[in-house]
């Protein structure tokens, strides 16, 4: 009885696997199997149409005709890929980068960059087009290349060599990479010295099929030539301090931690993290605010891009003439200390203990006088402040956006201009659908490319009561 149970599920997941391949592509003439793409969607994969079906094209873009291969059903689409271009865009470019098809990371490195902007432009335009009056002004943007100053790296072992980068989602591996464009040449003397101690002292790479070995990732912060490296591992790997010293050859400060992390999950850092040796914290400044961060400080991959973001927001508090500045989901209160020269007060509310602890440090540091930090759930802090009316809110959420009920509070309260910063054009439209139904007008939208050669993109939106 149950050798013919499973004969029979496995006939299923066959029969399965031959539906998702779809039949179209092998049974058409060439002629057939060429596609002009028409647009892009969300991912910006190419979509075209034949034979009333629709196709999602990868690496494709608007106007190109190709031939496609490998095709598959999924729900109602057919995803494929290139076989040859046809017809190129304009705006195709050649990739620089030679992981460019392994890693997976980048997936917009065939397109120009002017394109690249332009269609984070055209899709904040279009998730907001139900909004009516709306003009998204143009992206803005720093340089495509060695902007990143963050890299979350995962350690890996091939043919008995340990191997450190970037894991593929669809092949489930670790890709070796030794340079990465999104970083500078730090980025390849920094892998260079962490396989080279990993090898020499020992510590085996953590394989999660079977559940053994120690080092699982590198988590990696560098600003001007300090960084602060994190070894995520299942225990304490040999040699730290050759680690550090190593490490220390190459920068002027290094902050060396560790996180014992055995879960078996995807999680990157959990539970407590240690301190190893060298600096505690990482240095750094921004438009005249010193600010410290740790191994769990937020901070933007992109200070070029941030600065621009950041310069934005104080120049609209500045037009506003505010008298108080809410910053909501504030982190260690960088945004907080950034405002305070704006204005008469900052109120900065946050819900983390440690973040708040850290901006309290910051407050002490630069000299600050009016912010004032509070910890707590910004959605039951609210209702209890008292704060003058030409008041300023700040919202920087995580990318689940504030939600409908946080919304509507905050309409209650009124204030006169709402500056929403959003890494996440679906929940921003949500949520912006709800403020402009409870008396807000959009008087500015401007996309921010934080994130090049990627599909992600930060956006901030300037309301006012109406």
């Amino acid at each position: 009885m149950a050798y013919n149970y499973f004969k029979q599920q496995f006939k299923k997941e066959r029969q399965k696997r031959r539906e998702q391949t779809d039949d179209y592509f092998e049974e058409q003439t060439s002629a057939d199997k060429i596609f002009e793409i028409e647009k892009l969607n969300d991912d910006f994969d190419g979509i075209a149409h034949k034979k009333g079906k629709m196709f999602v094209i990868k690496n494709a873009l608007p106007g190109e005709k190709v031939e496609i291969k490998n095709t598959k059903k999924e729900e109602k689409v057919i995803k494929a890929e290139i076989r040859r271009i046809v017809e190129p865009s304009d705006e195709r470019v050649s990739k620089k980068c030679k992981y460019a098809d392994k890693c997976g990371a980048c997936s917009l490195l065939h397109c120009s960059y002017a394109l690249q902007t332009e269609l984070k432009r055209k899709m904040v335009t279009r998730k907001l087009t139900m909004l009516k009056g709306v003009t998204v002004s143009e992206t803005v943007s720093a340089r495509q290349f060695g902007c990143r100053n963050k890299v979350h790296l995962v350690f890996g072992e091939e043919n008995g060599a340990i191997t450190l980068g970037f894991f593929n989602d669809t092949t489930h591996r670790v890709v070796d990479v030794k340079r990465c464009l999104l970083h500078g040449d730090w980025f390849d003397e920094t892998v260079e010295i962490l396989k080279e101690w990993a090898t020499e002292q020992g510590n085996s790479a953590y394989k999660p099929n079977i559940g053994k070995g120690i080092l699982r990732f590198a988590v990696i912060r560098k600003l001007k030539n300090n960084v602060m490296v994190t070894i995520v591992a299942t225990a304490k790997p040999k040699a730290m301090d050759v680690l550090y010293f190593a490490l220390k050859s190459l920068f002027d400060n290094v902050s060396l931690y560790l996180s014992v992390n055995t879960n078996k999950t995807n999680e990157v850092m959990s539970g407590k993290t240690e301190y190893v040796s060298g600096e505690k914290g990482l240095f750094c400044e921004m438009l005249g605010v010193k600010f410290i961060l740790g191994p769990q400080s937020f901070f933007q991959v992109n200070e070029l891009v941030a600065e621009k973001a950041y310069e934005k927001i104080r120049n609209i508090i500045k037009s506003q003439k505010a008298d108080c500045v809410i910053d909501a989901y504030s982190g260690i209160g960088i945004t907080s200390m950034l405002f305070a020269p704006c204005t008469k007060q900052v109120i900065s509310i946050e819900i983390n203990p440690e973040a708040v602890n850290d901006a309290k440090n910051l407050i002490a540091l630069n000299g600050i006088k009016n912010v004032k930090p509070l910890c707590g759930d910004f959605n039951k802090i609210l209702p209890t402040l008292s704060v003058p009316d030409n008041t300023v809110f700040f919202v920087d959420p995580p990318r689940a956006g504030l939600c409908d009920a946080v919304c509507r509070k905050i309409a209650n309260f009124a204030p006169k201009t709402i500056i929403y910063m959003s890494c996440n054009p679906d929940t921003l439209k949500s949520d912006l659908f709800t403020l402009t139904a409870n008396g807000y007008t959009i008087t500015e939208v401007t996309p921010f490319d934080m994130f090049p050669n990627t599909k992600h993109v930060e956006t901030i939106v300037c309301l006012r009561k109406q």
